[in-house]
């Protein structure tokens, strides 16, 4: 696997707590600072806990195949009761646009 897919909330560093000798207890800590901007989702972390969701579905079958004009393996979900593609990446516009790529790429080497 490439990486880690994992979300979560950011983990904040820890601090350390210097006191010396007489010092005075520096009281109630402050509040965390909000953020100058309304805080933002970001589209590729949806994107990601959306196909964890559903591939993590158990109503859901996965397969994988390669695509001969393309040259690319193709991850295709369906579900298990009808049958039907819900996803299948890459998306048959990616494929055609690799297949013509690629066919491309053979036509300049001959």
């Amino acid at each position: 696997m490439i990486g880690d897919l994992s979300i979560g909330p950011a983990r904040e560093p820890a601090r350390a707590s210097v006191q010396g000798a007489g010092a005075r207890s520096p009281g109630p800590a402050p509040a965390p600072a909000e953020p100058a901007e309304t805080a933002r989702v970001d589209p590729a972390n949806a994107e990601v806990g959306r196909l964890k969701a559903l591939l993590t579905d158990p109503g859901v079958r996965v397969s994988m195949h390669r695509d001969d004009p393309s040259g690319r393996v193709v991850l295709t979900v369906q579900d298990q009761a009808t049958g039907r593609v819900v996803e299948q990446f890459p998306s048959e516009k990616m494929l055609r646009l690799y297949a013509t790529l690629r066919e491309s790429l053979i036509d300049q080497q001959i």
